[in-house]
């Protein structure tokens, strides 16, 4: 059944390749392009066939001064001065470190070029962080690339003074990807303001206040902006959820959006799991909120608490639309965030899917998205006026999804992978899924991070590629992590860091940072201060 599944609709997503950044060797952003899907739909190297504990493994390891939140990011042939043309993978860590680092020679594990932001914050300086990043926060989101400049965008968190080292602030560098050389009178330091009456305004004010944010959400390059949004940490202190962008030449600030200026303090974060905004050929950005105030759809209303918003970017990030659950006043107060995971936008459609803690999949259409309704008119026996929805797990969702060739990956925390047939019409989803025979344990926030390479949609190239911790929390503290990978064609484990564990022990888990898959390797990110790169077995 399932083989008849993934096989159908193939025209769909030979249209959604032709959108920006769909096709490409190159990894340039978190989750590979603009819709946020996770696929490399192009790597013709590793395949079902060749995937096994006897020919794949851990080939080397590329040492950094950090943990590694973010995903790590890759170009191909890049000439770096005085040292040649390499492929080249792009690590940042929580040290406030970028790196390059030649991406295939196992005896070349010094970068190619390092440079330092500044000085991280310390979490002893610091008490509320110690909640969900430790021991330190510098580079916690995954950078763009914009290849045709050859620069790479970082949002770091340092000290403002060498004086104060409790007060943190977040500046936007922009990095020459072949030397890491400042581009652009670089940094730009992050600040803004909105009207707003809100619990902590000052004069019909909400400032931004980086004391209490935190910088999750991947960056976004579209159309020369780079977009950055931020949350919270652990819903502590006075914060709100922003969105801001900043022009990709100048560094200037162009647009800046609080998503609760008329809400209490502390609320409507944007963090998605570490996902990046989605964005569409119109420029449209989405986003999804966690808990917090909804005034949205009323008279003069601006808070966006438990949604998924619709920004127009050439509006200076104005919403123009936006959808929020029906069950809002039952999830709101139990912390169940529609925003624990990121949108993905389903490629070809006017489609996008959301879904968070409480194990719902929410399917939206962009052009009408459906506003809040707890009464009437919806589908499902709900108030919710949206193509479908349904529940999909019991436990929570964050990060863990995947589109590819007409089928929807899901894998929540302490559950089993599950895949979806897109078959179009007003219930787009056959939701009797496929499954996988591999769960995982339990805990708060051990959700697998999940990508998929193949080779556009030949048979036997598609697989499916999951990290997770074997136990614990995932709360930034070191868990022993677990890699795997899968036929996305059965849900059938191919290969396992278990099955020779001596050999390819994937290190401590990092907390949903997908695998990176690019000319036969894959890149994992670790909390060991390593990336651990695995291909084919054999001479390097």
């Amino acid at each position: 059944m399932f083989h008849r599944i993934c096989c159908s609709l193939i025209v769909l997503f030979s249209v959604g390749a032709s959108q920006p950044g769909l096709i490409a060797q190159n990894v340039t952003m978190q989750r590979n392009d603009l819709s946020r899907t996770g696929v490399n739909p192009a790597e013709t190297t590793l395949k079902v066939s060749n995937v096994n504990a006897n020919s794949f493994g851990k080939l080397f390891s590329l040492p950094v001064d950090g943990q590694v939140y973010a995903q790590p990011l890759y170009l191909a042939n890049v000439t770096i001065p005085n040292q040649g043309v390499h492929n080249v993978v792009y690590i940042v860590t929580e040290h406030d470190s970028v790196y390059a680092f030649d991406a295939d020679n196992a005896h070349q594990t010094a970068p190619l070029w390092h440079v330092s932001l500044g000085t991280s914050i310390l979490c002893a300086n610091i008490p509320y962080c110690i909640q969900d990043v430790v021991p330190e926060m510098g580079v916690t989101s995954t950078p763009v690339i914009d290849s045709v400049s050859m620069t790479i965008y970082v949002v770091a968190e340092t000290i403002a003074s060498a004086n104060n080292l409790s007060t943190p602030k977040f500046a936007l560098h922009a990095l020459n990807a072949t030397s890491g050389v400042e581009k652009f009178n670089g940094p730009a330091v992050i600040s803004g303001s909105a009207a707003g009456n809100g619990s902590d305004s000052v004069n019909g004010k909400i400032t931004f206040n980086p004391y209490y944010q935190l910088q999750r959400p991947a960056l976004l390059l579209l159309n020369g902006t780079i977009y950055i949004a931020f949350g919270s940490h652990e819903d502590v202190g006075t914060w709100h959820g922003w969105v801001f962008g900043y022009d990709a030449k100048s560094l200037r600030q162009v647009a800046s959006r609080c998503l609760s200026p008329d809400g209490s303090a502390g609320g409507v974060g944007v963090w998605q799991g570490g996902v990046g905004p989605a964005a569409d050929a119109n420029g449209n950005i989405y986003i999804e909120t966690g808990n917090g105030d909804l005034t949205a759809g009323t008279a003069g209303g601006t808070s966006y608490g438990q949604s998924v918003v619709k920004l127009s970017s050439p509006q200076g990030l104005l919403p123009v639309d936006f959808f929020s659950p029906s069950n809002f006043d039952e999830t709101n107060p139990e912390d169940n965030d529609l925003g624990s995971g990121g949108p993905l936008l389903i490629p070809g459609t006017s489609l996008i899917l959301a879904g968070g803690k409480t194990g719902t999949v929410y399917v939206v259409d962009t052009n009408n998205m459906g506003g809040y309704n707890t009464t009437g008119g919806g589908y499902g026996g709900t108030g919710d006026k949206i193509p479908q929805e349904w529940q999909a797990s019991n436990n929570l969702m964050f990060a863990g999804r995947i589109f590819y060739n007409s089928t929807l990956y899901l894998w929540p925390e302490g559950d089993v992978l599950r895949a979806y047939a897109y078959t179009g019409g007003t219930a787009p989803f056959n939701t009797s899924p496929a499954t996988s025979n591999v769960s995982v344990a339990s805990g708060y926030k051990n959700e697998p991070a999940i990508s998929l390479s193949a080779n556009g949609t030949a048979q036997g190239t598609a697989i499916l590629w999951a990290a997770y911790s074997q136990s614990g929390a995932a709360d930034g503290h070191n868990y022993p992590g677990i890699f795997q990978a899968f036929d996305a064609s059965t849900l059938q484990e191919i290969w396992g860091s278990e099955m020779n564990p001596s050999r390819d022990y994937s290190g401590s888990w990092s907390k949903w940072s997908p695998p990176t898959i690019a000319n036969g390797k894959v890149y994992l990110a670790t909390f060991d201060g390593l990336v651990n790169v695995y291909g084919p077995l054999g001479p390097q």
